[in-house]
């Protein structure tokens, strides 16, 4: 079975990895810090959709398994930590207060206008 798996995910990590590492940005932003567990499952299952479809497209030898997939996230997941590219601090959320009568809240590079 090993044997199986290395070309299929040999195949696989040129074709996804940039997808990969979009997904757990993004993610980040939407999800924010402390929701480990919730991300890691949208990355997974979003990758999962894309990896069954460049199957049945041909493009992939075979279909990875979740378990494949959600290694190759946390690899990517940790490596992208290791460059400092993966923080929660662009996605904090701080709120400012501009002459006393409206709030902004700067979140993951957006900003969200509350009435007060």
């Amino acid at each position: 079975m090993a044997a199986i798996a290395i070309p299929i995910i040999a195949a696989a990590a040129p074709l996804i990895a940039p997808l990969i590492t979009s997904l757990i940005n993004k993610v980040e932003g939407l999800f924010g810090a402390k929701t480990g567990p919730a991300k890691l499952e949208a990355v997974v299952g979003a990758t999962q959709q894309i990896t069954q479809a460049l199957s049945a497209a041909g493009k992939l030898p075979g279909v990875l398994t979740a378990d494949q997939i959600t290694a190759m996230v946390e690899a990517m997941v940790q490596a992208l930590k290791a460059q400092g590219q993966l923080t929660t601090s662009a996605t904090a959320v701080t709120p400012v207060v501009i002459e006393g009568s409206t709030t902004y809240e700067i979140t993951g590079g957006t900003i969200v206008l509350l009435k007060k």
